[in-house]
């Protein structure tokens, strides 16, 4: 076979371009499996630590359940770790075991004026299959910007959905099918939406990465400059207050957080400031 050299493209899209949309592809996964999650544990038709078990009831053969996931995913559903779940197979699930009208029907692709849960759930994956395939779109701030807040949009009416599916039912129903009552779907959803909120922001927070690392001066062999100071032992004993910080929480199990670091180097400034004015 004879390649010309309009067969491929070598070209390739700067890592720092792409930083928007790989911010806006972690947003949608991660809070894409947490709403999937909420519908899960919330409209599951059985018992949430036998997912399995639920599936198989459902797809009424073991043939059926096999056929219906991958090796992997069937390895997944074989350990039960239903909260560290994707989102791909969270869909495949709540599909089947949370009393949602059947795959491939109207609702998941049209909005019928009810609740629309279905159609809203597939919109979300839809969302994530479009950022996992597109890998060379680039986004502008202002075109991130408008992402979130399409997400956030999607994510009040996945949460709003959920609670509207509940209450349909009306309360001794959902107690019974359901195994919760609406004010704890209700709960759980504002707890979801608070947490969508928070990983958006976590995830518009810039990192810079644009500071070269500090190095060392070289100067040729034996020339050391009279200021620099070569005594070993003081190199010992001196740690910066930050540092020390540092290590002291990590002594404790916890990294420090930014807003804890600031405090302890400005009580230490002023600590250094009080003195120096009794001097």
């Amino acid at each position: 076979m004879n390649y010309q050299y309009d067969d491929y493209d070598l070209s390739y899209i700067p890592f720092r371009k792409r930083l928007n949309m790989l911010r806006y592809q972690h947003a949608v996964a991660v809070v894409g499996q947490k709403l999937l999650h909420l519908v899960l544990r919330s409209l599951i038709l059985g018992d949430l630590c036998n997912i399995k078990g639920c599936l198989k009831a459902m797809l009424k053969s073991n043939t059926q359940y096999k056929n219906s996931f991958t090796k992997d995913e069937l390895q997944l559903l074989e350990r039960g770790e239903h909260k560290r779940w994707d989102i791909t197979l969270l869909f495949k699930v709540v599909q089947k075991v949370c009393g949602l009208d059947p795959a491939g029907t109207a609702a998941w692709n049209n909005f019928d004026g009810g609740d629309g849960l279905e159609y809203f759930i597939n919109l979300l994956k839809e969302m994530r299959n479009e950022l996992v395939h597109n890998f060379d779109h680039v986004l502008e701030e202002h075109q991130l910007e408008e992402c979130f807040a399409d997400l956030t949009d999607l994510a009040e009416k996945i949460t709003s959905a959920v609670i509207l599916r509940i209450q349909e039912q009306g309360s001794q129903f959902s107690l019974i099918k359901y195994g919760k009552h609406p004010s704890d779907i209700a709960f759980e959803s504002a707890e979801t939406l608070r947490v969508v909120s928070d990983i958006i922001e976590d995830t518009k927070t810039k990192i810079n990465e644009s500071v070269p690392a500090a190095s060392s001066p070289t100067y040729p062999s034996g020339a050391v400059p009279e200021s620099e100071d070569t005594d070993e032992e003081d190199d010992d004993e001196y740690e910066p207050e930050s540092l020390k910080f540092e290590n002291e929480a990590a002594g404790a199990g916890q990294e420090p957080s930014l807003k804890e670091v600031f405090e302890h180097l400005m009580k230490k400034f002023w600590e250094y400031a009080g003195s120096e004015e009794q001097l």
